[in-house]
């Protein structure tokens, strides 16, 4: 995340506590912010604040040691780090995704941001 501020920074955005402020509201005491860089959505933001739609990816070369694959949105990602997922992952994927729901909503309270989450058992 901090290679992603410094991108989005340099393209002109305004960063307050690691949410990117939209270009109109930078003086305002409650901003429109967006914790993402890269989106297809939001439009509003847009490339003015550092906010792309170019997906960022990374290939990797899976082996039997990779036992799902979980493809989720910010939803699953901003409460739950990909370590702490990676580690809960046991059982079938309707399983997983029932326990990460279960996860966070006790670590949330509520889910207050969409949730899009797939979980596919690999090996």
């Amino acid at each position: 995340m901090p290679d992603e501020l410094k991108r989005a920074q340099l393209a002109g955005a305004k960063v307050r506590e690691e949410y990117i402020v939209h270009p109109d509201d930078g003086d305002l005491d409650w901003p429109r912010v967006i914790g993402l860089t890269r989106t297809i959505g939001d439009l509003e933001f847009g490339p003015r604040c550092g906010v792309i739609a170019t997906p960022f990816f990374n290939e990797v070369e899976l082996n039997a040691s990779h036992k799902y694959l979980v493809v989720a949105s910010d939803g699953l990602w901003d409460v739950l780090g990909p370590e702490e997922v990676a580690g809960r992952l046991q059982g079938s994927p309707a399983e997983c995704i029932e326990l990460m729901k279960e996860l966070i909503l006790e670590r949330a309270g509520s889910v207050s941001d969409d949730l899009a989450l797939v979980i596919k058992k690999l090996f």
